[in-house]
């Protein structure tokens, strides 16, 4: 039971499928179409702006630790996918800077999507974290 409502619950947390739902709503509600169409442009939009997406993960994340002592050792966390060759991963999904061009603030991108399922699912698990213990 728990397997199926967490599946369950990891598909409609994906923001693509909100914009389905709002199409398919509008198939079906002809007296509310247009107003179903332009919700569903408009979370469609928000969804796929990198800029957005950006800001809010950086929200999300807890500010970046400076420490004021030395020590004498140090642990790295990190993954290796293949022992011959490495290759580096991000931490996060946010860059150092904040990005103001022309194309990232108001063109759509796939990879927004991804943050945003990231993004949801650990506001989810968090919320569940809370309610759990």
């Amino acid at each position: 039971m728990f397997y199926s409502n967490s599946k369950l619950l990891a598909f409609l947390s994906n923001p693509i499928i909100w914009v389905f739902i709002l199409l398919i709503s509008a198939l079906i509600f002809k007296s509310k179409n247009r107003k179903l169409l332009i919700y569903s442009l408009i979370t469609f939009y928000f969804f796929t702006n990198s800029f957005i997406a950006d800001i809010c993960s950086r929200i999300w994340e807890i500010p970046r630790f400076y420490p004021t002592e030395i020590y004498d050792v140090g642990i790295v966390l990190g993954g290796i996918a293949d022992y011959d060759k490495i290759t580096a991963y991000p931490t996060d999904c946010t860059i150092s800077y904040v990005n103001f061009s022309i194309e990232y603030l108001l063109l759509p991108r796939v990879d927004a999507l991804d943050v945003w399922e990231n993004l949801i699912n650990e506001w989810i698990g968090y919320i569940i974290y809370k309610v759990s213990f």
